[in-house]
């Protein structure tokens, strides 16, 4: 299902979740939680090969045609493809405040069993 802006906007809560679906897009915003501007394109493939095992360029190439244009799409970030340069938006703070929360949570009840 395609989320247009109108969507985004109308339903953020929707949009949030959308975005944590994945788990690439969760250490994507996870990534840019930890950087207080921006993030190199560079930057965001080596962490996210070293997290994963996988080859850099790959996840470049699955960055610029899949994963960001689908964040930016969602309004969670921006990227500019002169400068190579990803920054978060707004949304992607509520939706970073979700992920930890939901992490925080579930740790504690799986310490308490």
């Amino acid at each position: 299902m395609a989320t247009n802006r109108s969507q985004s906007l109308a339903d953020p809560v929707q949009t949030v979740f959308e975005a944590l679906s994945n788990s690439r897009r969760q250490r994507i915003l996870s990534y840019l939680a930890e950087r207080s501007d921006s993030a190199s394109l560079d930057g965001l493939a080596g962490h996210l090969a070293t997290e994963t095992g996988a080859d850099p360029a790959e996840i470049r190439i699955s960055l610029v045609h899949s994963d960001l244009p689908k964040l930016e799409e969602m309004e969670m970030l921006t990227y500019d493809h002169e400068t190579e340069t990803v920054r978060r938006c707004m949304l992607a703070e509520q939706a970073i405040t979700a992920l930890e929360t939901t992490r925080t949570v579930l740790a504690v009840d799986s310490t308490a069993e």
